[in-house]
């Protein structure tokens, strides 16, 4: 038997790709309350082990109080400050950890909020470093079919999953899709950009995003 918990989620909640038939017919919605580590218990008292970080999302794991405490010091002190002229000393050293961290002479980041956020800036940034550039034609993105780049509307027309999103077209203009890789190793996966780049033309590309 559902849970209220699970009935008000029903009734208020759109949950990310889940289709009602599945949430409802195939009893697969499921209200967690609590994590600990790697494993999540739900409004029943089932527990699960979170195999994928809540969508990469913990990839730490749940209910740890270290992290916690970090959020709230940093609340306490100030908890966001721009987007224009201004920052925050935690955003500075965020920055700093990932300039250390990253290779070669990559030494700046644009922060963001999520992942799809992420994508949408991407495709804006390309787009701004080629025009600035003078290269106004470079609008395609290569990625591959199968591939999942974000909820927004650049992310969704890159992402390479054409049948499941075709409720949304038309999408964004300039995306071109090829092969996932297959047993033949990462060369064939490679050669296969190439060949997209060459056969959509070099000066219209703007970026490959993988």
């Amino acid at each position: 038997m559902a849970a209220p918990a699970q009935h008000t989620a029903l009734d208020h909640l759109w949950i990310h790709e889940s289709p009602r038939v599945d949430l409802v017919d195939r009893d697969m919605l499921r209200v967690f309350v609590e994590g600990e580590g790697g494993w999540l218990t739900d409004v029943r008292g089932d527990r699960y082990f979170d195999l994928c970080s809540s969508m990469w999302q913990a990839p730490l794991g749940h209910g740890r109080e270290d992290i916690v405490e970090a959020y709230a010091a940093q609340a306490r002190k100030v908890a966001s400050a721009g987007p224009i002229f201004f920052t925050t000393e935690g955003a500075v050293e965020l920055a700093e950890r990932l300039a250390a961290a990253a290779p070669g002479d990559m030494n700046r980041c644009y922060l963001t909020s999520s992942g799809s956020e992420a994508t949408e800036t991407a495709i804006k940034l390309a787009r701004q470093y080629h025009r600035m550039r003078g290269d106004h034609h470079r609008y395609k993105f290569i990625s591959r079919y199968g591939a999942y780049h974000g909820a927004g509307v650049g992310g969704t027309s890159i992402s390479g999953r054409r049948h499941k999103d075709a409720l949304y077209y038309p999408l964004m203009p300039g995306a071109v899709h090829v092969l996932p890789p297959t047993g033949t190793g990462d060369v064939d996966a490679a050669e296969a950009i190439r060949t997209a780049i060459e056969l959509e033309g070099p000066d219209t590309v703007a970026a490959v995003i993988g």
